[in-house]
């Protein structure tokens, strides 16, 4: 809720150390909370539920990918090559 500024302020920092705190894991990532953050960049991409802001969408799959989910890392790809 905080990463999408639902029903509270938004907050990036905030909504980092709660997918750290439930550590939900999908698949392995040096970060647990690296699947959300994918998750999160995913529906500002596609304006799930929010303002589409690919802006928004790639700072948050940007620290997926660093978060080492690898998903993340191919969407980046793809984003890249859809913008040449």
């Amino acid at each position: 809720m905080p990463a999408l500024g639902w029903g509270v302020p938004k907050s990036d920092d905030k909504a980092i150390a709660w997918y750290r705190r439930a550590a939900v894991e999908s698949e392995k990532a040096r970060d647990p909370a690296a699947p959300l953050m994918y998750y999160i960049g995913r529906k500002y991409l596609g304006g799930e539920g929010i303002r589409r802001d690919e802006a928004e969408a790639r700072k948050w799959l940007e620290r997926s990918a660093q978060g080492g989910f690898a998903k993340a890392t191919e969407q980046l790809a793809q984003m890249q090559d859809s913008n040449r």
